[in-house]
């Protein structure tokens, strides 16, 4: 009985801590055309970060860009079994047609 009340507290908390979210942020009238898409690296429950991405230089010939950024299933899988040491977030940068 402890065994299975254990297992689904894991299977609740693995759940629970591999959550989505998504930001999205546009400047001009938007992209259209993906130029980047990588994962960005955050530690500590997101509270340390990598450095962010440099979108004058993705986008360089036009200041009309999309940045999106989601936790994914993987990306929230890979959280939780880390215990969210890691917690990485996927960024997707769309430059406009200029």
């Amino acid at each position: 009985m402890k065994k299975t009340i254990s297992l689904v507290s894991m299977l609740v908390f693995c759940v629970g801590v591999s959550g989505c979210f998504r930001h999205v942020y546009s400047q001009g009238n938007g992209g259209t055309v993906e130029k980047y898409d990588q994962w960005q690296h955050h530690f500590v429950v997101g509270l340390v970060n990598t450095p962010t991405v440099d979108v004058d230089s993705v986008c360089p010939n036009t200041k009309d860009f999309t940045v999106y950024e989601r936790q994914t299933f993987l990306n929230g899988l890979v959280s939780g079994l880390t215990l969210g040491i890691y917690t990485p977030s996927k960024i997707t940068v769309s430059c406009g047609n200029s």
